[in-house]
């Protein structure tokens, strides 16, 4: 049982320590107030401002060929990214077809011009990194796909949907799935929630390249990975450095960069908003 002079105490130790808080900081004058180069003023509850700062010209990227309104860029091996920079997909040729990963409805119809740049190959598989309508919602613009693939939370949150734009996935798997696609593997796993339920990672194995949509950008998606209690086998790949991809594709973003390691990163990797 406590006495009063216990409780009084507890009451007074958090203000005592936010004083000697509040103290050291007033220690330090005036950097807290100081803003970055060119940042707006804050702006009152309620009213927009005109802009953030501004983007750096270096993570621009490359400009979108208006009338085409979508670009290319070889990862290597068969495996190139599509983008109207903003959103991110993927696309990988084969002996015999080709596998596309997510199909956003802003430029769906792009995907398959872009395919035909490459090949006259036929689609033959489709891959959902997550049930969002922004990242999968043109599906039907790539015609009769015979395979999707999707984790099972994927097509749960589907059935519940229910529209017509995204259609069910044809295969699901738990935990990992690994597809062989005539010489070309892509390997996918789910590390739980992330951005929602059946968001999963992506692993091109020859080319090292990484896609994650929404859940993480850049190199935060090698650091999950590095955390997490199970190690996908993905991260084994390169052997100069078993615990980095090469490349990182997040979904959403205009450009590729390389970090000081070496991990080059197609921004937000392959990922997507």
């Amino acid at each position: 049982m406590l006495s009063k002079s216990h409780v009084l105490m507890l009451m007074l130790v958090p203000a005592a320590v936010l004083r000697v808080v509040v103290a050291r900081a007033s220690d330090v004058s005036g950097v807290a107030d100081t803003p970055y180069a060119d940042m707006p003023g804050i702006a009152p509850i309620g009213v927009r401002i005109g802009h953030y700062l501004p983007v750096p010209q270096e993570a621009k990227g490359p400009a979108v060929d208006a009338a085409k309104g979508y670009r290319i860029e070889e990862l290597g091996k068969g495996l190139y990214m599509i983008t109207d920079n903003v959103y991110q997909s993927m696309f990988m040729v084969y002996e015999t077809g080709v596998v596309v990963v997510d199909a956003p409805p802003s430029y769906a119809t792009h995907i398959v011009e872009g395919v035909r740049e490459m090949t006259d190959r036929p689609i033959t598989h489709l891959i959902y990194s997550h049930s969002h309508t922004d990242h999968i919602g043109g599906t039907n613009a790539l015609g009769k796909v015979p395979t999707i693939i999707a984790q099972e939370e994927t097509k749960r949150l589907l059935v519940r949907a229910n529209d017509t734009n995204r259609p069910l996935p044809t295969t699901t798997f738990r935990d990992r799935y690994s597809l062989k696609a005539g010489n070309q593997v892509l390997e996918l796993s789910y590390h739980g929630d992330a951005h929602e339920p059946g968001n999963i990672f992506i692993y091109a194995l020859a080319q090292q390249t990484l896609m994650v949509v929404d859940g993480v950008s850049g190199l935060d998606a090698v650091a999950t990975l590095r955390r997490g209690a199970r190690r996908p086998r993905l991260l084994r790949a390169d052997r100069r450095d078993p615990q980095s991809p090469l490349q990182h594709a997040p979904g959403r973003s205009r450009r590729a960069h390389r970090d000081a390691r070496g991990c080059r990163s197609t921004n937000r990797v392959l990922a997507g908003p």
